[in-house]
Formats: C-alpha cells, structure tokens, sequence
C-alpha cells in the first residue's frame, strides 16, 4: 500500500467513526458508553494520521 492510499484509507476510518458518533448521537436516549469508545477510536485515528503525516513530512523534507 503507497502512502497516499493509506492515509486515505485512515481519513476514510476516521469519517466513518464521526458518521457513527452522529448517529448514535442522533438517538432518543443515546448509549453513552457506546459514544465514549467511539470517541476514543476517533482520537486514536486522529492521533496516527498526525503521526504519519509528520513522518512523511520529515521524510519529504529529507530527501
């Protein structure tokens, strides 16, 4: 998998955790449990496509 391919496929997870926090959000009575480990997943995913993009920024900065 190139670079590219796979910071999109993280960006894609990413907007996939957000559409499942809107919709579980969306409900009458919320599991708010549901919405903390969604929660986390996304700032997980946040937190490796930060990483990765800094990698590869130093890594386009070097060669």
């Amino acid at each position: 998998m190139n670079l590219q391919a796979h910071l999109s496929s993280l960006y894609d997870k990413k907007n996939e955790i957000e559409a499942e926090i809107k919709a579980e959000s969306a409900r009458p009575m919320p599991n708010f449990l549901k919405l903390t480990e969604l929660k986390r997943k996304k700032m997980a995913v946040k937190t490796e496509i930060t990483a990765f993009e800094a990698q590869n920024a130093d890594y386009a900065t070097s060669s």
